[in-house]
């Protein structure tokens, strides 16, 4: 039985290389849907920042999932927002959504509140760091003008928010690997291949691999089978 479906997409720029450009994400869901029987009535598309709640082509298609009841396809949660003030406006929705890189299933809110988390962490986490290390060379240099330590001190505090942002990183992939084992996935091998296949990245941005992932499992001190 075909399904109806309305597809969301969106880039930050209209650079048509870049990895999460709109022809891109096009083509993904394009294969999705074909692959699960979805047939697309509908499609909303802009450039605009995942941390902007007021976007028009992105409240177009809520407003038209809720209306029509079909299907909302994106090909991940980023794509969705990057602010938890938006997930919280979308829940009752959130049963009418496909993601492509979770597969033609119904995530559990659970996982979604932790994907759209760590969504709305990487967008944050480097302009909160560029406005501290900013903040504290202003008042450095508004005191002691030409001091040698400002370079210093605000290198040691860049060092102490990617510390912070690495310790909130870790807790919330260490919560997607315990969902992740209670779904059957209970070695290092199997998590690194489910996390890429989500489309959720490491810390730098990067694919999983068997020692990084390895490193955030034992950084938070959990204990999964090798």
């Amino acid at each position: 039985m075909t399904k109806h479906a309305a597809i969301y997409i969106r880039a930050s720029t209209d650079a048509t290389k870049q990895a999460n450009s709109l022809v891109v994400q096009r083509a993904i869901l394009d294969a999705f849907a074909k692959t699960y029987g979805y047939s697309i009535v509908k499609t909303f598309a802009e450039y605009s920042s995942g941390r902007d709640d007021e976007r028009v082509q992105f409240n177009a298609a809520i407003e038209y999932t809720r209306q029509s009841g079909c299907h909302l396809l994106a090909i991940r949660c980023d794509r969705i927002a990057r602010s938890m003030s938006v997930f919280a406006k979308i829940q009752d929705i959130l049963p009418m959504m496909r993601f492509a890189s979770l597969g033609n299933t119904e995530p559990s809110l659970l996982t979604l509140s932790i994907l759209f988390a760590v969504a709305a962490n990487e967008s944050i986490t480097t302009g909160a760091r560029v406005r501290a290390t900013m903040k504290i060379l202003k008042e450095k240099e508004g005191r002691t003008f030409g001091n040698p330590n400002i370079l210093k001190d605000a290198q040691h505090l860049g060092v102490k928010a990617k510390q912070a942002d690495a310790r909130v990183f870790n807790t919330k992939v260490k919560s997607i690997v315990d969902d992740l084992g209670k779904a059957g996935y209970k070695t290092v091998v199997s998590l690194v291949v489910r996390l890429n296949e989500m489309g959720i990245k490491n810390r730098s941005g990067g694919r999983w691999t068997y020692n990084n992932l390895y490193r955030v499992i034992k950084s938070t001190q959990g204990e999964t089978n090798e």
